[in-house]
């Protein structure tokens, strides 16, 4: 059963970028912390609903996204990286104060996520919330200061914050992130 489940996720990992668990852990992807989710809790299988979530919205199927990764965090509520695909998916469904909430717990789950503080900026821009989107973009620029060399973050930092400043200067409509396979990082979803 445990090792189904290995390839269950190892599929949503190729699926999604392609580059194998190690590739994949590296740059953000799906995290290969099979370990320390749960299994089977509360006849949720965590592992199987985060692998189905990823795919699903990786294919923009938002709603089977969204249902999927809803089960994921609630029976593996302190797995970060599930909280910030759900607010992905909540946002690919305009669901702007679902995606917020989401990428919330990311946040104070995993404080240094950059994924998780664009997100809750994008969401907050979309809410039209431009103070608290302020104290995002002033981490997320920070966050893109100090990145050099081999920063895994940079592309969603680049990407993200001009979106970010479009949003809430009105001059750009809020777009969920996405993972994006082809270049391997985090950015807007393409129309």
């Amino acid at each position: 059963m445990r090792q189904r489940l290995q390839i269950a996720v190892l599929v949503g990992v190729l699926a999604v970028g392609g580059a194998g668990p190690a590739g994949a852990q590296a740059s953000r992807a799906p995290p290969a912390k099979i370990d320390l989710m749960p299994h089977a809790a509360g006849g949720i299988d965590p592992v199987a609903e985060f692998a189905k979530g990823v795919v699903a919205l990786n294919a923009r199927q938002y709603e089977v996204a969204r249902s999927a990764l809803e089960k994921a965090v609630k029976a593996a509520p302190e797995h970060y990286d599930a909280w910030g695909y759900l607010g992905a998916a909540r946002a690919g469904l305009d669901d702007w104060v679902g995606s917020k909430a989401a990428y919330e717990q990311m946040v104070r789950l995993e404080p240094n996520s950059a994924h998780g503080h664009a997100g809750l900026a994008l969401a907050l821009a979309a809410l039209k919330e431009n103070d608290k989107v302020e104290a995002q973009l002033k981490w997320l620029d920070e966050r893109l200061k100090m990145c050099t060399g081999k920063c895994t973050d940079k592309g969603l930092l680049q990407t993200m914050i001009p979106q970010i400043r479009g949003v809430m200067a009105g001059t750009s409509a809020p777009r969920p992130m996405a993972w994006r396979g082809d270049h391997g990082r985090w950015g807007r979803a393409h129309s």
